[in-house]
């Protein structure tokens, strides 16, 4: 149920990719979030509005 909350706060404006990046660097090794970024990467682009017509690689 947390992830699905960080996903509508972020949707919503109340977290910032900026507070996210804060709490995954406090949480994760850089080898985890090296790991990870390329999934995360197109979620974040949609939930933040980057590229609307963004799509996966």
């Amino acid at each position: 149920m947390g992830t699905v909350s960080i996903f509508a706060y972020a949707r919503l404006g109340l977290i910032t990719r900026e507070d996210l990046r804060e709490i995954s660097e406090a949480v994760l090794s850089k080898s985890q979030l090296r790991a990870v970024y390329p999934y995360t990467r197109y979620i974040m682009s949609i939930l933040y509005k980057e590229g609307e017509s963004a799509t996966p690689d």
